[in-house]
């Protein structure tokens, strides 16, 4: 977890006793042994039964009842294989949410992204602990180690949302074969263990893929919720990714740019001579998308969209680059339905609910629901 924001609304900082770490809350302590519960079982599973088993079954010890705990033992060892893949899957995105908060404060005040993190009231340097995500937070408690002045609760929300992000759509993928992608055929045998270590490349680099734009998507929105604008750095880095990527690896695109919501059921294969029209019309797709957002936007949060600068086109025209324009249509209507939401309940004026972060939100929906949405549109 990187502390790199002062909170505006909180207090100065109170010197207190040293040991104020050593109090850590109740919630961090029932993860701590939480933990500690999960290894012992990985322990138990992976290494203690199956030599007991072994040597069992050498000594000549075999029968009925042996080989029921064996059957037992290997359905605990899929499921506790299956819980690490999902785990993996939320520390995985909770540790880039921890980066990524760095780079949305770092990048637009124009300060470098190297350099250890400190607490923004006494400036101390945050040790390893510190920084471990969610844990970090709550383990102090929500408050500086060294100081004890409040840090704002942005990270662990931060923290808490791209890792549920990580977990929904790389658990549903890897689950389902890819069930939720369109055009595509799914993986047989699907399952978290099958296509994890299975090595299947193509699967894996289309789950990067879309995770990776959770990630472009993620910064724009905590960009967003200060006000600020894209630095020219994240942008060089769109592109670098959103263009050259797809020109070394055309499967990446699912749904060609011709494609027009067809009746086609076979594998969409994208050459290399189309990926420059896929991201061209993905863009073209993006910008336009961002302006019927802006205009449909009833709140205070969201400035009014300037080329290059706003996060709000950035996050769409990354949606049409990424997964084209089709998808990027499809996100501006689920986005203005997050709009009346967010207007019913009363929510368009928190800073944390900007029009990109619903841009964030409804394109988390379309990864999910992106066959349904395909198979829905090509029949009718």
């Amino acid at each position: 977890m990187c502390f790199t924001v002062p909170q505006v609304d909180s207090d100065p900082a109170m010197p207190i006793e040293n040991d104020h770490a050593a109090a850590a809350p109740w919630s961090y302590r029932l993860l701590r042994w939480t933990g500690w519960a999960v290894l012992i079982t990985v322990v138990l599973l992976v290494f203690v039964f199956p030599v007991i088993f072994t040597v069992a079954i050498q000594t000549g010890s075999s029968g009925i009842r042996l080989g029921v705990w064996m059957r037992t033992v290997w359905n605990l060892q899929t499921l506790v294989l299956q819980g690490l893949v999902i785990a993996w899957m939320f520390v995985l995105g909770s540790c880039l949410a921890s980066f990524l908060n760095l780079v949305a404060w770092r990048l637009p005040r124009g300060k470098p992204i190297t350099g250890a993190s400190h607490c923004p009231s006494c400036n101390v340097r945050l040790g390893f602990r510190d920084n471990l995500p969610v844990l970090g937070w709550l383990r102090n408690g929500g408050r500086c180690r060294q100081c004890g002045s409040p840090i704002t609760v942005r990270y662990l929300i931060a923290e808490l949302v791209l890792g549920f992000v990580f977990l929904a759509v790389g658990t549903y993928a890897l689950e389902t074969g890819g069930a939720n992608w369109p055009l595509r055929p799914i993986a047989r045998p699907a399952g978290l263990e099958h296509l994890l270590f299975g090595l299947d490349w193509d699967f894996l680099s289309i789950l990067s893929w879309h995770l990776a734009l959770a990630c472009f998507l993620f910064t724009f929105a905590l960009i967003a919720s200060e006000r600020r604008a894209v630095p020219r750095g994240l942008w060089n880095a769109l592109l670098v990714v959103g263009l050259a990527v797809p020109y070394l690896a055309p499967h990446l695109m699912l749904v060609p740019w011709d494609d027009v919501y067809g009746h086609s059921l076979g594998f969409a294969c994208c050459h290399a001579t189309d990926w420059i029209v896929t991201a061209v019309a993905g863009a073209i797709a993006g910008v336009i998308v961002a302006g019927i957002v802006a205009f449909a936007d009833d709140s205070t949060t969201c400035p009014a969209p300037c080329w290059p600068t706003s996060p709000l086109v950035a996050s769409t025209v990354s949606v049409g680059v990424f997964l084209g324009w089709q998808a990027a249509l499809m996100v501006g209507f689920l986005a203005l339905v997050g709009l009346l939401v967010r207007h019913v309940f009363r929510l368009r004026n928190e800073p944390y609910m900007t029009c990109t972060a619903v841009v964030f939100a409804a394109t988390v929906a379309q990864l999910l629901l992106w066959r349904a949405v395909y198979t829905a549109f090509a029949v009718s």
